[in-house]
């Protein structure tokens, strides 16, 4: 706050830009027409006192004060317009991540169940095999046994 204890509206200007800019005021402030005596205290803001003013320089110190309202309205839009912008900025980078995490979470589905897959195929190819094994034993076994009561018959 000024060490007047005043607040103009520059500085509440200068405190507007930096609460949505996060960096103060760098240009220039603009040139403001100076009706009356300005006081040492005044920051750059217009200071009217209207009772000392004859018509003219009254409608000159209006005109003044609309066009301040005009540029305070002006920056206030502007502010809003980049908060906007901001919050769509940052809502489009949340889209953004939530679609990459989905896309990254269908891709280790689709890893995981091709994985499931392979182990079913080599678990059914482990039973084939097991199978064939066990037929080729019992077969081996059927031969030996023939062979043996043949043997058997002629000794016999």
């Amino acid at each position: 706050m000024p060490a007047s204890g005043k607040v103009s509206t520059l500085f509440v200007r200068r405190c507007v830009y930096f609460v949505f800019f996060d960096k103060p005021l760098t240009s220039s402030p603009p040139q403001h027409t100076w009706v009356g005596a300005a006081s040492s205290e005044n920051d750059g803001c217009t200071t009217v006192n209207h009772g000392e003013l004859d018509p003219m320089q009254l409608e000159t110190a209006e005109r003044t004060t609309a066009e301040e309202t005009g540029v305070r309205r002006e920056e206030w839009e502007i502010a809003l317009r980049a908060e906007q912008a901001r919050e769509q900025v940052a809502d489009e980078a949340r889209r953004q991540k939530k679609a990459e995490e989905m896309a990254a979470a269908e891709c280790y589905a689709v890893e995981q169940e091709q994985l499931r897959q392979e182990q079913l195929r080599q678990q059914e190819e482990e039973k084939l095999a097991a199978e064939q094994y066990a037929a080729e034993q019992e077969q081996l076994r059927q031969q030996e046994e023939e062979e043996a009561r043949a043997a058997a018959e002629r000794y016999s």
